[in-house]
């Protein structure tokens, strides 16, 4: 059964300026959330197409065709491209899209020799829907190699598909079999194509929304977890990785070890060069015992200037012989600092699953007390095993 296709553009029109008022309204609410502002921009731009479109059919011949044809169709085109940025930015590369603004520049040629230098609607409308589809294709694309995941993603990626389909099934339909009833001309196919656009439009709008609150959502566990100054787990962090370790190690029967190593006399350091120093120092002592350590070595910010190495897999011997080796590495040479030299040490001391504890708080505080030993023997040292008590 054929809709109004006036009825439907209208429709069109209001759902999509409310969808992208909607989104940009959002994204105001969080600056970081920057595709679902690109999202908004391109169904605002969508939305001038549809609100021209049904400005020729209301207004008929006192409106040019120029304005009501071509231009409705370039806003298209546009919000296409605008599509393929919102993806892009979701992915969290480079906006622009070289091979979009080919496809989009191919659009604005085809529309203008088609539609004012040689006119045939057919051949502009085949060409503008494979080319539009191209670019929602490279959208979708796009967001389904984002490393986003998430359930939201997919669904937005398989729904970008299944438009895109549709405008080539439309482009290629049109090469086959021409336009016999015109532009837009009342039909049962015209009036699902408008209704898909129409459900798009919703379930885009929903998928973006998803999406982003997907990427908050991780955003805000990672903050939980990891120490913004430097970068790697802090407390909450490291009991998370070393739940996982201890797990596996229970299943393997595997040895598993770890060292709390604490900075030597690091207030110094802050009374003498700042603060700021400070931070920028720890920075760089993260650096060095990143570099010293293992890769499947997990290092942690226990808290202040003081620093967790669990070692998964190794015993006493291994864990002692790595917290020395980043004892020397701390060591060896001053630091660097905004062109100012800064030399501090580093004790540790190290605690082993079974031996000093089964669990977190048990080796923790083993290890603390290793640690305290390493300091009263006079500090730049490793303990590899707490005293008795």
């Amino acid at each position: 059964m054929a809709l109004d296709t006036r009825s439907l553009l209208a429709a069109l029109f209001l759902s999509y300026v409310l969808l992208g008022a909607l989104s940009i309204a959002f994204a105001r609410l969080n600056p970081h959330a920057r595709a679902i502002r690109a999202w908004g921009g391109a169904l605002l731009v969508f939305a001038a197409g549809f609100a021209t479109g049904f400005a020729g059919f209301a207004l008929g011949s006192r409106l040019p065709a120029f304005v009501s044809i071509t231009v409705a169709n370039a806003f298209g085109a546009t919000g296409a491209y605008l599509t393929l940025r919102c993806a892009r930015v979701f992915r969290g590369v480079e906006p622009r899209d070289r091979i979009g603004l080919v496809l989009l520049a191919a659009a604005i040629v085809a529309l203008a020799w088609f539609d004012v230098v040689h006119p045939d609607l057919a051949a502009r409308t085949a060409i503008l829907s494979l080319i539009t589809a191209a670019l929602v294709l490279r959208a979708g694309r796009t967001i389904g190699s984002a490393r986003a995941g998430g359930p939201a993603q997919t669904l937005l990626a398989g729904l970008l598909f299944v438009v895109a389909a549709l405008m080539a099934i439309h482009g290629s339909s049109v090469l086959l079999t021409g336009m016999p009833g015109g532009y837009l001309a009342p039909s049962a196919y015209y009036s699902f194509l408008l209704l898909a656009y129409l459900a798009a439009g919703i379930a885009g709008t929903t998928a973006v929304l998803l999406a982003e609150i997907e990427l908050l959502t991780r955003g805000l566990e990672r903050v939980a977890k990891v120490d913004m100054l430097t970068e790697i787990p802090n407390r909450r962090g490291l009991l998370a990785e070393f739940e996982r370790e201890l797990s596996r190690a229970q299943r393997a029967a595997a040895p598993l070890a770890l060292a709390l190593m604490d900075l030597d006399h690091f207030k110094r350091i802050n009374d003498e060069f700042g603060h700021p120093a400070g931070d920028a120092m720890l920075r760089e002592v993260v650096k060095r015992i990143l570099a010293t350590v293992r890769e499947h070595d997990i290092v942690g910010r226990f808290g202040g200037e003081e620093f967790a190495l669990i070692v998964p897999g190794g015993d006493r011997e291994a864990a002692a012989w790595t917290a020395e080796r980043v004892r020397e590495a701390v060591a060896e040479q001053p630091f660097d600092v905004d062109g100012r030299r800064m030399q501090t040490t580093l004790s540790a001391g190290v605690a082993v699953l079974g031996e000093d504890g089964a669990d977190w708080d048990t080796l923790i505080e083993a290890a603390d007390r290793a640690l305290y030993e390493a300091k009263r023997r006079g500090r730049d040292r490793v303990v590899p095993r707490a005293p008795l008590r």
